[in-house]
Protein backbone atom coordinates (compact mmCIF):
# COMPACT_ATOMS: atom_id res chain seq x y z
CA UNK A 1 0.00 0.00 0.00
CA UNK A 2 1.37 3.35 -1.18
CA UNK A 3 0.31 6.95 -0.29
CA UNK A 4 -0.20 9.04 -3.07
CA UNK A 5 1.89 12.02 -3.61
CA UNK A 6 1.98 14.74 -5.80
CA UNK A 7 5.05 16.92 -7.23
CA UNK A 8 3.99 20.36 -7.24
CA UNK A 9 5.93 21.65 -9.48
CA UNK A 10 4.89 18.95 -11.78
CA UNK A 11 1.48 19.50 -11.44
CA UNK A 12 1.81 23.86 -11.71
CA UNK A 13 4.12 22.86 -15.23
CA UNK A 14 1.39 20.85 -16.71
CA UNK A 15 -0.61 23.62 -16.37
CA UNK A 16 0.99 25.54 -19.06
CA UNK A 17 1.68 22.85 -21.11
CA UNK A 18 -1.73 20.90 -21.10
CA UNK A 19 -3.28 23.93 -22.05
CA UNK A 20 -1.28 24.60 -25.11
CA UNK A 21 -1.79 20.64 -26.28
CA UNK A 22 -5.67 20.96 -26.12
CA UNK A 23 -7.09 24.15 -25.75
CA UNK A 24 -7.38 26.14 -29.05
CA UNK A 25 -8.60 28.68 -27.56
CA UNK A 26 -5.57 29.57 -25.43
CA UNK A 27 -3.90 31.59 -27.99
CA UNK A 28 -0.22 33.27 -27.93
CA UNK A 29 2.36 30.78 -26.89
CA UNK A 30 2.37 31.56 -22.67
CA UNK A 31 5.81 31.01 -22.47
CA UNK A 32 7.12 34.35 -24.17
CA UNK A 33 4.49 36.83 -21.88
CA UNK A 34 5.43 34.76 -19.04
CA UNK A 35 9.10 33.52 -19.22
CA UNK A 36 10.86 36.71 -17.82
CA UNK A 37 9.05 36.22 -14.52
CA UNK A 38 8.82 32.38 -13.19
CA UNK A 39 7.79 32.82 -9.29
CA UNK A 40 5.79 29.77 -8.37
CA UNK A 41 3.63 29.25 -4.84
CA UNK A 42 1.89 26.54 -2.82
CA UNK A 43 0.38 26.20 0.19
CA UNK A 44 -0.78 22.93 1.87
CA UNK A 45 -4.04 22.21 4.09
CA UNK A 46 -3.01 22.27 7.39
CA UNK A 47 -4.85 20.09 8.89
CA UNK A 48 -4.77 20.32 12.56
CA UNK A 49 -5.60 24.23 11.83
CA UNK A 50 -8.41 23.60 9.86
CA UNK A 51 -11.79 25.28 10.38
CA UNK A 52 -13.38 25.11 7.20
CA UNK A 53 -13.35 29.01 7.16
CA UNK A 54 -9.44 29.91 6.64
CA UNK A 55 -8.82 30.40 3.03
CA UNK A 56 -5.75 28.91 1.07
CA UNK A 57 -3.85 31.85 0.29
CA UNK A 58 -0.70 31.94 -2.75
CA UNK A 59 1.44 34.90 -4.24
CA UNK A 60 3.71 35.24 -6.81
CA UNK A 61 5.29 38.42 -8.89
CA UNK A 62 1.98 39.91 -10.13
CA UNK A 63 -0.68 38.53 -8.56
CA UNK A 64 -2.01 36.65 -5.29
CA UNK A 65 -5.01 34.31 -5.26
CA UNK A 66 -7.16 32.93 -2.13
CA UNK A 67 -9.68 29.55 -2.40
CA UNK A 68 -12.61 28.94 0.06
CA UNK A 69 -11.31 25.92 2.47
CA UNK A 70 -14.54 24.52 1.86
CA UNK A 71 -16.64 23.70 -1.70
CA UNK A 72 -20.19 24.64 -1.60
CA UNK A 73 -22.66 21.73 -2.89
CA UNK A 74 -26.00 22.58 -4.47
CA UNK A 75 -28.70 20.78 -5.76
CA UNK A 76 -30.68 21.46 -8.63
CA UNK A 77 -32.84 19.87 -11.52
CA UNK A 78 -29.91 18.96 -13.77
CA UNK A 79 -27.93 17.31 -10.53
CA UNK A 80 -25.29 17.68 -8.04
CA UNK A 81 -22.81 20.17 -8.35
CA UNK A 82 -19.87 21.51 -5.92
CA UNK A 83 -18.58 25.23 -6.31
CA UNK A 84 -14.81 26.53 -5.59
CA UNK A 85 -14.74 30.09 -5.08
CA UNK A 86 -11.34 31.88 -5.99
CA UNK A 87 -10.34 35.33 -5.06
CA UNK A 88 -8.25 37.75 -7.12
CA UNK A 89 -5.65 40.24 -6.26
CA UNK A 90 -5.27 41.36 -10.06
CA UNK A 91 -8.35 42.41 -12.02
CA UNK A 92 -9.21 39.47 -14.68
CA UNK A 93 -10.23 39.75 -17.92
CA UNK A 94 -10.68 35.69 -18.41
CA UNK A 95 -10.51 32.36 -16.49
CA UNK A 96 -9.96 28.67 -17.42
CA UNK A 97 -10.04 25.62 -16.14
CA UNK A 98 -9.12 22.14 -17.60
CA UNK A 99 -7.62 18.48 -16.13
CA UNK A 100 -4.53 16.66 -16.93
CA UNK A 101 -6.60 14.78 -19.91
CA UNK A 102 -9.10 17.16 -21.03
CA UNK A 103 -11.66 19.65 -19.70
CA UNK A 104 -12.63 19.96 -16.11
CA UNK A 105 -15.15 22.18 -14.37
CA UNK A 106 -16.55 25.47 -15.54
CA UNK A 107 -14.91 28.09 -14.98
CA UNK A 108 -16.82 31.90 -15.01
CA UNK A 109 -16.14 35.00 -13.68
CA UNK A 110 -18.20 36.63 -10.88
CA UNK A 111 -16.93 39.97 -11.30
CA UNK A 112 -13.35 41.12 -12.12
CA UNK A 113 -11.20 39.57 -8.86
CA UNK A 114 -13.72 36.92 -8.30
CA UNK A 115 -14.03 33.28 -9.94
CA UNK A 116 -15.66 29.87 -9.41
CA UNK A 117 -15.21 26.59 -10.73
CA UNK A 118 -18.21 24.24 -10.81
CA UNK A 119 -18.05 20.60 -10.86
CA UNK A 120 -20.49 18.14 -11.08
CA UNK A 121 -20.09 14.70 -9.80
CA UNK A 122 -18.17 12.74 -12.28
CA UNK A 123 -15.47 15.80 -12.15
CA UNK A 124 -15.69 15.27 -8.07
CA UNK A 125 -14.86 11.42 -8.49
CA UNK A 126 -11.74 11.96 -10.51
CA UNK A 127 -10.50 14.58 -8.35
CA UNK A 128 -10.94 12.54 -5.41
CA UNK A 129 -9.11 9.89 -7.30
CA UNK A 130 -6.04 12.31 -7.89
CA UNK A 131 -6.99 14.69 -11.09
CA UNK A 132 -5.62 18.00 -10.25
CA UNK A 133 -8.33 20.74 -11.38
CA UNK A 134 -5.41 23.21 -13.18
CA UNK A 135 -6.83 26.86 -14.40
CA UNK A 136 -5.41 29.98 -16.22
CA UNK A 137 -6.10 33.24 -15.89
CA UNK A 138 -5.84 36.05 -18.03
CA UNK A 139 -4.96 39.57 -15.97
CA UNK A 140 -7.35 42.48 -17.32
CA UNK A 141 -4.61 45.60 -17.56
CA UNK A 142 -3.50 46.14 -21.04
CA UNK A 143 -1.05 43.15 -20.65
CA UNK A 144 -0.51 39.39 -22.80
CA UNK A 145 -0.38 38.11 -19.37
CA UNK A 146 -1.03 34.87 -18.12
CA UNK A 147 -0.86 33.01 -15.23
CA UNK A 148 -1.07 29.05 -14.37
CA UNK A 149 -2.44 27.82 -10.94
CA UNK A 150 -3.45 24.00 -9.98
CA UNK A 151 -5.66 22.79 -6.94
CA UNK A 152 -6.36 19.46 -5.52
CA UNK A 153 -8.75 17.86 -3.16
CA UNK A 154 -9.50 15.71 -0.23
CA UNK A 155 -12.36 15.00 2.09
CA UNK A 156 -12.04 15.72 5.71
CA UNK A 157 -14.30 14.76 8.63
CA UNK A 158 -14.86 17.39 10.88
CA UNK A 159 -16.81 18.40 14.13
CA UNK A 160 -16.56 15.13 15.70
CA UNK A 161 -18.89 15.02 18.61
CA UNK A 162 -19.48 11.88 21.19
CA UNK A 163 -17.31 9.67 23.17
CA UNK A 164 -14.12 11.09 24.54
CA UNK A 165 -13.20 7.23 24.01
CA UNK A 166 -13.29 7.11 19.99
CA UNK A 167 -10.29 10.19 18.47
CA UNK A 168 -10.77 10.46 14.52
CA UNK A 169 -8.31 11.60 12.14
CA UNK A 170 -10.35 14.94 10.63
CA UNK A 171 -8.26 14.02 7.41
CA UNK A 172 -8.20 10.87 4.49
CA UNK A 173 -5.33 10.21 2.52
CA UNK A 174 -5.50 8.71 -0.83
CA UNK A 175 -3.95 5.46 -1.14
CA UNK A 176 -2.69 2.68 -3.46
CA UNK A 177 -4.22 -1.13 -2.29
CA UNK A 178 -3.00 -3.77 -4.80
CA UNK A 179 -3.66 -1.38 -7.66
CA UNK A 180 -7.11 0.39 -6.54
CA UNK A 181 -7.42 3.41 -5.23
CA UNK A 182 -8.55 4.12 -1.86
CA UNK A 183 -9.06 6.99 0.30
CA UNK A 184 -8.32 5.76 3.95
CA UNK A 185 -9.03 7.33 7.45
CA UNK A 186 -7.31 6.89 10.51
CA UNK A 187 -9.07 6.60 14.23
CA UNK A 188 -8.12 5.73 17.43
CA UNK A 189 -9.78 4.43 20.37
CA UNK A 190 -9.45 3.71 24.08
CA UNK A 191 -7.91 -0.06 24.89
CA UNK A 192 -11.15 -0.75 26.57
CA UNK A 193 -12.62 -0.98 23.22
CA UNK A 194 -12.53 -4.17 20.94
CA UNK A 195 -13.97 -3.55 17.75
CA UNK A 196 -15.25 -0.29 15.86
CA UNK A 197 -18.15 -0.36 13.01
CA UNK A 198 -18.19 2.61 10.91
CA UNK A 199 -21.82 3.66 9.03
CA UNK A 200 -23.41 6.82 7.80
CA UNK A 201 -27.28 8.50 7.01
CA UNK A 202 -26.48 7.79 3.57
CA UNK A 203 -26.11 3.92 3.60
CA UNK A 204 -22.54 4.30 2.61
CA UNK A 205 -19.65 2.34 4.58
CA UNK A 206 -16.18 1.70 4.16
CA UNK A 207 -14.84 -1.75 1.75
CA UNK A 208 -12.60 -2.21 5.00
CA UNK A 209 -11.61 -1.50 8.44
CA UNK A 210 -8.41 -2.81 10.20
CA UNK A 211 -6.71 -2.40 13.60
CA UNK A 212 -2.98 -2.85 14.71
CA UNK A 213 -4.83 -4.64 18.42
CA UNK A 214 -3.05 -1.31 19.97
CA UNK A 215 -6.02 1.07 19.81
CA UNK A 216 -4.99 2.31 16.06
CA UNK A 217 -7.60 1.86 13.49
CA UNK A 218 -7.79 2.91 9.67
CA UNK A 219 -10.90 1.87 7.17
CA UNK A 220 -11.06 2.79 3.94
CA UNK A 221 -13.67 4.23 0.82
CA UNK A 222 -13.63 3.91 -2.68
CA UNK A 223 -13.36 7.61 -4.43
CA UNK A 224 -17.50 6.75 -5.38
CA UNK A 225 -18.59 6.07 -2.66
CA UNK A 226 -16.74 9.62 -0.42
CA UNK A 227 -18.37 11.59 -3.83
CA UNK A 228 -21.73 9.68 -2.62
CA UNK A 229 -21.38 10.36 1.02
CA UNK A 230 -21.04 14.21 0.13
CA UNK A 231 -23.47 14.89 -2.07
CA UNK A 232 -26.15 13.40 0.91
CA UNK A 233 -27.52 16.54 2.74
CA UNK A 234 -26.91 16.41 6.62
CA UNK A 235 -25.09 13.48 6.35
CA UNK A 236 -23.08 11.98 9.29
CA UNK A 237 -20.35 9.80 9.50
CA UNK A 238 -20.96 7.38 12.55
CA UNK A 239 -18.20 5.69 14.67
CA UNK A 240 -19.30 2.79 16.87
CA UNK A 241 -17.08 0.88 19.36
CA UNK A 242 -18.28 -1.36 21.66
CA UNK A 243 -16.07 -3.12 24.73
CA UNK A 244 -16.07 -6.71 26.02
CA UNK A 245 -19.44 -6.50 27.77
CA UNK A 246 -21.19 -5.17 24.37
CA UNK A 247 -21.53 -1.16 25.52
CA UNK A 248 -21.59 0.97 22.74
CA UNK A 249 -19.33 4.33 22.62
CA UNK A 250 -20.48 6.25 19.76
CA UNK A 251 -18.89 9.46 17.79
CA UNK A 252 -20.16 11.35 14.84
CA UNK A 253 -18.77 13.49 11.84
CA UNK A 254 -19.43 15.41 9.21
CA UNK A 255 -18.30 15.04 6.01
CA UNK A 256 -16.97 17.81 3.86
CA UNK A 257 -14.51 18.56 0.61
CA UNK A 258 -12.30 20.72 1.24
CA UNK A 259 -8.89 21.75 -0.95
CA UNK A 260 -5.72 20.03 -0.29
CA UNK A 261 -3.53 21.87 -2.23
CA UNK A 262 -3.69 25.56 -4.30
CA UNK A 263 -1.05 26.57 -6.30
CA UNK A 264 0.22 29.82 -8.66
CA UNK A 265 2.99 30.24 -11.16
CA UNK A 266 3.31 33.29 -13.39
CA UNK A 267 5.98 31.75 -15.65
CA UNK A 268 6.37 28.66 -17.93
CA UNK A 269 7.01 25.49 -16.74
CA UNK A 270 10.67 25.81 -17.52
CA UNK A 271 10.93 28.24 -14.45
CA UNK A 272 9.00 26.39 -11.64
Amino acid sequence: MNTIKKDRFFLMALAGSLCLAFLAGCGSDPVSMTSALGDSDVQYLDRESFDGVTPLRVRTQGIGISVSSVLHMVQTAEGTFWTMNFESSRALASVLSYGNDGELGQARLLDSYKFEVRLDGSEISAMLAGEPLNFMLHADEGEKLRFFGTASLSPMLVKPTGSSLIWLDMGMDLVDVDGTLMLKGHAKTSDRIRHLSISSDAGIEPESISTNARGQWSFSFLPASVRDLLASPETYVYLTGEDADGLEYNLRASPVLAVQELGITNGDESSL
